[in-house]
């Protein structure tokens, strides 16, 4: 008996100490990336069978690079047709920043496939950096039942300061492609990150896409999201090639500054 009794002690205690372990974890992640989570602010336009009516919304975004590439959910952007086929029209994209700043931004790209949308903050300098989360291609991946790592932020009357929360992932689903399934944030907003216990950006939070209409809550790995930004930045870069090679040839010939899809700067 005394055994059963030191081996459920012991047990408890590894309990204890794991859960104290991944809160310490948690706050330290907060720390590093909460600038990296930012509120959008729009104002969509609805054409209705008796009129046109606005609507303002708030969603949240994570900055991915430097330049103010900042993913969300394209259905939190109010980016789906309603019941006539009409998509909402986008307008007044504004991001606001954890220091009180609200900075112009543009919609330069949607998956509605994955529920991904991007938006680039307008006419930043050079010099102007931004705080963001680690993007690369072949990101870590989540087993079943680790913990993740949410940071979010609060709505206005709680001034909108970083919040955190920490789940467990609950399924692995590898077809048609790589998603987390998850526990815990039935309220949860998306378009925020999700990291591992080690401080890795693993995805975003966004709506699994079933038959065309909004589904679970999960986790989109940070592989999907690469591969859906490069889609941005392959015209920018053929463009700046383009010009290499027409200086090389010619100093004087300029490639047209025209572009089909808006500049997003990774």
């Amino acid at each position: 008996m005394r055994r059963v009794i030191l081996a459920i002690a012991a047990s408890l205690l590894g309990a204890i100490t794991a859960h104290a372990d991944i809160q310490a974890d948690a706050r330290k992640i907060q720390d590093a990336n909460q600038d990296a989570v930012v509120y959008l602010s729009a104002v969509i336009e609805i054409e209705r069978r008796g009129g046109t009516r606005e609507a303002s919304l708030e969603t949240l975004g994570t900055i991915i690079s430097e330049r103010g590439l900042i993913v969300t959910a394209n259905s939190n952007l109010g980016q789906t047709p309603d019941s006539d086929g009409n998509m909402p029209k986008l307008q007044d994209l504004k991001v606001l920043m954890p220091d009180g700043d609200e900075l112009p931004a543009t919609l330069v790209l949607q998956d509605v496939d994955l529920d991904l949308a991007f938006v680039q903050i307008d006419n930043t300098a050079d010099e102007v950096t931004f705080k963001h989360v680690t993007l690369v291609e072949q990101g870590p991946k989540f087993e079943l039942f680790d913990h993740f790592v949410m940071i979010g932020r609060q709505e206005e009357d709680l001034e909108r300061l970083s919040s955190l929360h920490v789940g467990r992932v609950t399924a692995v689903v590898k077809r048609p492609r790589l998603v987390y399934g998850v526990s815990g944030t039935s309220e949860a907003p998306h378009g925020n990150p999700a990291f591992n216990a080690a401080g890795d950006f693993v995805g975003v939070f966004v709506r699994k896409i079933h038959q065309g209409k909004l589904g679970s809550l999960i986790i989109l790995p940070t592989k999907a999201i690469h591969k859906a930004a490069q889609q941005i930045a392959a015209p920018v870069e053929e463009k700046e090639d383009a010009q290499e090679e027409a200086d090389k040839n010619d100093p004087d010939e300029a490639i047209p500054s025209e572009t089909e899809t808006p500049e997003a700067k990774l």
